[in-house]
């Protein structure tokens, strides 16, 4: 569920299906020798933030990816190999990042964390319109 609180919005979308290729696009949860079968995985020495996180450069090798992908960076905590940070450019030039921040490795969550409480005056859409800057009109109700 992706809620948007200052445009009253929120969509719901089953990303079971996807989780593949979401973790194949950024590289997630995968063991090196699965991602070098994708991407060309490089050290970057300098890490522009000016901190000593190491930054890992992947650029994908696969034509299927390469569609979509330019390519990704992962910022990673020197003692822990977490990521701190992941940056995505899309072929077409689009970004995203993600920033990871006060990091807990296995820590004891409530399920109800995973609950999500609208407001009624909320439209619940399906989707991921939001993340594409796409208005509620461009896609499906979620209401039924």
């Amino acid at each position: 569920m992706g809620y948007f609180p200052n445009h009253k919005h929120a969509e719901r979308r089953n990303i079971k299906r996807w989780s593949e290729h979401i973790f194949r696009f950024f590289g997630l949860g995968q063991a090196s020798e699965e991602l070098l079968k994708f991407y060309t995985i490089q050290l970057e020495t300098d890490a522009a933030d000016g901190d000593d996180s190491l930054l890992l450069l992947l650029e994908p090798k696969k034509k299927r990816i390469s569609k979509r992908v330019r390519e990704v960076r992962f910022w990673l905590d020197p003692e822990r190999y977490l990521p701190t940070r992941v940056e995505y450019l899309g072929k077409a030039g689009n970004r995203r990042v993600i920033e990871f921040h006060e990091i807990q490795v296995n820590p004891d969550l409530a399920a109800t964390l995973y609950s999500v409480d609208l407001p009624e005056d909320v439209k619940v859409t399906k989707g991921f319109g939001g993340f594409l800057g796409l208005s509620s009109e461009d896609y499906e109700s979620a209401d039924n």
